[in-house]
């Protein structure tokens, strides 16, 4: 079986505006590591229910789906 296409790349980060302060988002082995928030799954199913959504969580949301 083949290597998955991102073996072999770097992490790469960045800081994203997050309810008003700066997250940093983390791109390592195929995946996002979002640190302000451990539990992103957690903190969908409270958006769900009413609750705010965070920006981050939005962006995690969108990688999933890709």
């Amino acid at each position: 079986m083949s290597d998955p296409w991102w073996r072999g790349l770097p992490p790469a980060q960045t800081l994203v505006e997050c309810g008003g302060h700066q997250h940093e988002v983390r791109w390592a082995d195929g995946g996002l590591v979002l640190g302000a928030h451990p539990d992103a799954e957690a903190e969908l199913v409270l958006a769900a229910l009413g609750g705010d959504r965070a920006a981050c969580t939005d962006l995690a949301q969108m990688w999933a789906r890709r």
